[in-house]
């Protein structure tokens, strides 16, 4: 009996998207060391690399009009190649960023093959079963290495719980964007999310999956009338800057009074220590991905003054962009960020089904998630992959179709 092309398609993205997530990689290579690569890996990896090409090359009729629209996703992507001329390690830099350029490849091959409802179902599912697989490994097996302070905690086929914390957030913001109607079922989701979530003992993940649902109810109003969407857009910043600005000046008394460390388990340590190399290099920083490399002295240094030998990273995303590019990598991602906000933003108002809070939700967590995690834009990673599978999804998409001028917000955001 002969088996669909179709269906092996589909089982080729969840294979990627599997490996992209890092599932079962602690079993390869040590989750602490900064690469995250092994024989077995590499293989995956380059195998994964020719089949990509080969499938554009098969649609290579299409690729012009995606990439002319993502302006902002190769500018930031050129930055990352070109940073190896003022890089403390080219080497890497240049591995990194060929890594990062097919990375994003990647999303280009699943933008021109599958439409944005067929890729918010497939990675649905891949995550739902990942998470599911995880569970016996959690309760039973516990063969599964874990690379936690705290061994209790849940990982479940991650090495460790932020990454698993990580996907279950990213799980539930594809779950809402589902055609699901019953409220008795969406209920029941988020009652074993926060259920999951404090198995796991990650404060990240509780706080962004908080995050998620309330950006969920934003963008209700959205689809209201245009004073509504005005109204949100001017209250909404003020509230989340209000939050920041208190979980800042109170960042003691608001990890305690959850049992967490205050220095958020080293990290504000990391942090202080990484900018005053920045402060070193603001413009162009040290080049992309090469910072942390084990002969570079700065990083060794930071390493010793916090106390934590085996820091693969800042665990910021918005720190390692400083490091690596600098202010000038800095704003390109910003500018990145607005292109795409501001696509989504239309999608959302223009459309009334659940898939359409994908874009902004998807935006949401990738740009929280960068405060207090390792860079999301990051080589063979799941993040990077739905991110630049964003961008091309909007590229092809006339600016007519997405900008009713009918309220001074939308106005305001065409002419920008």
């Amino acid at each position: 009996m002969s088996i669909p092309l179709k269906f092996l398609d589909r089982i080729y993205v969840v294979f990627v998207l599997s490996l992209a997530s890092s599932a079962f990689i602690s079993i390869f290579v040590n989750i602490d060391s900064p690469k995250l690569t092994s024989p077995v890996t590499t293989i995956a990896w380059l195998f994964i690399y020719i089949v990509t090409v080969l499938r554009l090359m098969a649609r290579k009729e299409q690729i012009p009009a995606a990439i002319k629209g993502s302006r902002t996703l190769f500018l930031l992507l050129g930055l990352c190649f070109i940073s190896f001329l003022w890089s403390v390690d080219a080497s890497a830099t240049l591995r990194s960023s060929t890594s990062l350029a097919m990375t994003t490849l990647i999303g280009l091959d699943f933008k021109l093959r599958y439409s944005l409802e067929e890729m918010v179902r497939l990675t649905g599912y891949t995550l739902l079963g990942l998470i599911v697989i995880g569970l016996p490994f959690d309760l039973f097996l516990h063969i599964i290495p874990n690379n936690d302070f705290d061994p209790s905690t849940w990982h479940g086929v991650f090495g460790t719980k932020n990454d698993l914390g990580r996907l279950i957030v990213l799980a539930v913001a594809l779950f809402f964007c589902l055609p699901i109607k019953s409220k008795v079922s969406k209920f029941f989701f988020i009652c074993v999310t926060y259920a999951m979530l404090y198995r796991v003992h990650s404060t990240g993940a509780l706080v962004n999956c908080t995050v998620i649902l309330g950006t969920l109810l934003a963008c209700i109003p959205l689809r209201w009338t245009a004073k509504a969407r005005t109204l949100t857009l001017i209250i909404l910043p003020i509230l989340v800057a209000a939050v920041a600005y208190f979980g800042i000046t109170h960042l003691a008394e608001v990890t305690t009074s959850v049992g967490k460390d205050p220095s958020l388990t080293g990290r504000t340590v990391l942090w202080r220590m990484a900018f005053r190399s920045i402060r070193q290099r603001p413009i162009l920083g040290y080049g992309y991905s090469a910072f942390w490399g084990r002969q570079q002295q700065l990083a060794w240094r930071i390493r010793e003054a916090a106390g934590w030998l085996t820091a693969p990273h800042s665990h910021s995303g918005y720190i390692e962009i400083l490091l690596g590019l600098g202010v000038v990598g800095f704003v390109a991602l910003l500018a990145l960020y607005f292109h795409l906000g501001r696509k989504a933003y239309f999608y959302a108002i223009q459309n009334r089904t659940n898939l359409a809070n994908w874009p902004v939700l998807y935006l949401t967590f990738f740009i929280f998630y960068q405060f207090t995690e390792a860079s999301l834009v990051s080589p063979n990673s799941i993040f990077w992959i739905l991110f630049a599978n964003l961008s091309f999804q909007f590229a092809t998409v006339p600016a007519t179709q997405r900008t009713p001028l009918e309220d001074p917000v939308q106005q305001a955001l065409v002419s920008a």
